[in-house]
């Protein structure tokens, strides 16, 4: 009977579970890549954030040649199709040896617009004295 009832229980929970894993609130996407670099070094192990206006953000990791793909969430790569505010950060409790200048931090004013026709391939070339 305990078998039976578990049964039951994730037969009722399965399409609810569907339903929070639908793609009804995911925008149009389309795939963004790029580069940066810090005062020409690349930004290695720094976070990128595109941040649609209305929606959820993708984000990425930047890699030691400065290489980035945006994911909109786990598995899932792009970024919302618009403007998007770009900025830049160190994961949480990083010893970064490079300061991100304020203006490309949170308090970024950059903004990048992300086609569905692509390419998306963005290069952020940003200096330590801005």
């Amino acid at each position: 009977m305990p078998r039976l009832k578990s049964f039951l229980v994730l037969l009722l929970l399965t399409p609810l579970l569907l339903v929070g894993c639908s793609r009804g609130d995911r925008p149009p996407l389309a795939r963004v890549r790029g580069n940066v670099t810090l005062d020409g070094k690349p930004l290695k192990d720094a976070i990128v954030n595109f941040r649609p206006r209305k929606g959820r953000q993708g984000t990425a990791n930047v890699d030691a040649q400065g290489n980035f793909e945006i994911y909109f969430g786990h598995n899932v790569p792009g970024a919302a199709v618009g403007t998007n505010r770009v900025w830049f950060e160190w994961p949480t409790g990083y010893q970064a040896t490079m300061t991100i200048p304020e203006s490309y931090g949170a308090k970024s004013e950059l903004d990048v617009e992300v086609t569905s026709s692509g390419p998306n391939n963005f290069k952020f070339e940003i200096s330590s004295k801005d």
